[in-house]
């Protein structure tokens, strides 16, 4: 990511997977809308798997005793329709100014593969800026399909050393257990991927 930002021009850096498939138009907008706003300094997009069931509507610390994951919110207060401040965003579709991505120098390139976005998000937060996930960017994610479902446990223990003292301000582990059957883990994600 770093190289590709550092290479790129212009005041936003899009963040997009290659195994991202646009289903609307105006997603780039939508995500540029909040983007340009001073207090923000990262956008997350909505995903989706090619089934239609939800991939991505931000990433909550904590959830079901992981570092961090993703949380089907379709059944709970609309949440997944809903403009909202969140701890992250995956990096799969995101946003966020060059000026924030030059403050954080970039992303940290110890994270090989998971968890790098998760940093990157709590960084921004811990600078005082919004992270911010909006529907109104939606977006097919072939998660997977280009680099497999590798999530090195160096990684998670990584991001636990670095940010595990935290609590997240927009989870409470008390949803656990109304959000159960909906929790996102590891092997939901193969599941859904293979589905396709």
């Amino acid at each position: 990511i770093n190289i590709g930002a550092n290479s790129a021009k212009g005041d936003y850096l899009l963040l997009l997977n290659n195994d991202i498939e646009a289903i609307d138009e105006d997603w780039i907008e939508a995500m540029l809308e909040h983007a340009q706003r001073p207090e923000v300094g990262v956008v997350g997009a909505r995903l989706l798997y090619p089934s239609g069931r939800p991939q991505h509507e931000g990433v909550a610390l904590g959830i079901g005793g992981t570092f961090a994951g993703h949380v089907d919110w379709r059944n709970y207060l609309g949440l997944s329709h809903a403009v909202r401040n969140c701890s992250a965003v995956t990096a799969a579709a995101a946003m966020t100014r060059r000026s924030v991505f030059n403050e954080l120098r970039g992303f940290d390139e110890s994270f090989r593969v998971a968890y790098g976005d998760v940093d990157y998000c709590l960084r921004a937060r811990q600078r005082g800026y919004l992270v911010v996930y909006t529907p109104y960017a939606l977006l097919y994610h072939h998660e997977s399909a280009s680099r497999g479902n590798n999530h090195p446990p160096e990684d998670e223990i990584r991001a636990r050393k670095r940010w595990g003292h935290l609590t997240d301000p927009y989870y409470s582990d008390a949803l656990d257990e109304i959000l159960e059957p909906w929790v996102y883990g590891p092997d939901y994600a193969a599941t859904e991927s293979r589905r396709g």
